[in-house]
């Protein structure tokens, strides 16, 4: 379905970086600062061949493909968004199993938004096409890292994939 198939480029390498206690306390600090305030997740799930795969959605509005995010709810903390906002746009009940480092990028106006988001393990749930994504794709990790459309999604799964 819609969405644009990004060229053959081939993911690099990344850097691994584990987010500890201290940075998530500045990640925190740095919220206050950000104009947005979003969180998602990477779901991860063995394949049939035994090999990773990861969801990635397609939403129509924007016709781009990107990982389960959104917008917090007044008042709601980081992680239960997360989870709320995968389940809005996946239909999967996920059991989150840490935080992944977040990104911040600008997102016009001179605005800029953050996203917190979890290594998600679903447990429950199908999808079902709805009004913000219209379809969701397991891919391995290179297939998904090449199909997303934000540099800060690629590098995000990547820098997951090779900590697993």
């Amino acid at each position: 379905m819609g969405g644009k198939k990004r060229g053959s480029r081939k993911p690099r390498k990344q850097k691994i970086k584990k987010v500890d206690k201290k940075t998530r306390k500045k990640v925190r600090k740095r919220t206050k600062r950000a104009d947005i305030e979003a969180a998602g997740g990477v779901i991860v799930r063995t394949g049939s061949k035994k090999s990773i795969e990861i969801a990635v959605v397609h939403r129509p509005k924007y016709d781009d493909w990107s990982l389960p995010k959104g917008k917090l709810d007044k008042g709601e903390k980081f992680k239960k968004a997360a989870l709320r906002e995968v389940r809005e746009e996946t239909g999967l009940i996920c059991e989150p199993i840490r935080e992944l480092s977040p990104t911040i990028y600008a997102i016009g106006g001179g605005k800029t938004k953050l996203v917190r988001y979890w290594l998600m393990d679903p447990i429950d749930g199908s999808f079902e096409p709805n009004n913000e994504v219209d379809e969701l794709r397991w891919l391995d990790p290179a297939k998904a890292a090449d199909l997303l459309s934000y540099k800060h999604d690629r590098d995000l799964v990547l820098e997951t994939i090779a900590d697993l």
